[in-house]
């Protein structure tokens, strides 16, 4: 019921601020938790578009990617993510 109520509020956060990058991270969290990375990858999405210079988000949504069938374009974001992040242990991993 908690998981519920906080998606809820989540989502009116971001339909009510739809360039909150904030807002969408909060949402991509709460997919994560809720095991829907393909959602969550969406929202890091949305995220990068409004943030593109913005590493860990690129880091996040690659590693999102990375679980999902979009395996192409997860090695494209972890690749740029590894750049960031070198020491990184779960980039290399997933890599």
């Amino acid at each position: 019921e908690k998981k519920e109520e906080a998606m809820h509020y989540a989502q009116q956060a971001s339909a009510f601020a739809p360039n909150d990058v904030d807002a969408h991270n909060m949402l991509a969290m709460l997919h994560i938790n809720n095991n829907r990375p393909d959602l969550a990858a969406q929202e890091y999405k949305t995220s990068l578009l409004l943030k593109p210079k913005n590493m860990r988000i690129q880091r996040a949504l690659a590693l999102q990617l990375a679980k999902t069938a979009s395996i192409d374009e997860a090695i494209v974001e972890l690749s740029l993510a590894a750049q960031q992040f070198p020491l990184d242990e779960e980039i290399k991993l997933v890599l």
